[in-house]
């Protein structure tokens, strides 16, 4: 039987293997594949065109803890279009929202978010979210 078991980190993955003992026998750090800039973009696009609506009907913003920013944006992600990524860096996550709420006018506080803001999360807004 293998026991495995995941522990996230915003960086790596860490598999323990452990033995039927629960008896740890080897430790590995995975690091996750990290998508670029352009991709990003390129995945975000795609999605808010599937959803019918242009930059203008969403907001972005960066976090630490996306999943956090669906409850305080009244967001419920079982319904509502929304979706996040894992960038590199917070400089890589903030580059993207700059030039999402400057340039391509999706709602937002472009330069938000500190260092430990490397996710890019979006959701199409609604009556009942709050930005």
């Amino acid at each position: 039987m293998d026991y495995r078991s995941k522990h996230y980190h915003p960086e790596y993955y860490s598999v323990l293997y452990l033995d039927p003992y629960n008896i740890l026998i080897m430790t590995q750090i995975i690091a996750p594949m990290l998508k670029s800039k352009e991709t990003i973009f390129a995945e975000l696009d795609a999605y808010v065109q599937s959803y019918g609506g242009h930059f203008t009907d969403w907001y972005v913003g960066v976090s630490s803890q996306p999943e956090a920013e669906w409850t305080r944006h009244h967001v419920n992600p079982e319904v509502d279009p929304c979706i996040s990524f894992t960038c590199s860096n917070a400089g890589v996550a903030k580059d993207l929202q700059d030039f999402l709420v400057n340039i391509l006018r999706a709602d937002g506080v472009a330069g938000s978010g500190g260092y430990e803001c490397t996710h890019l999360y979006a959701y199409k807004k609604n009556n009942h979210t709050h930005e």
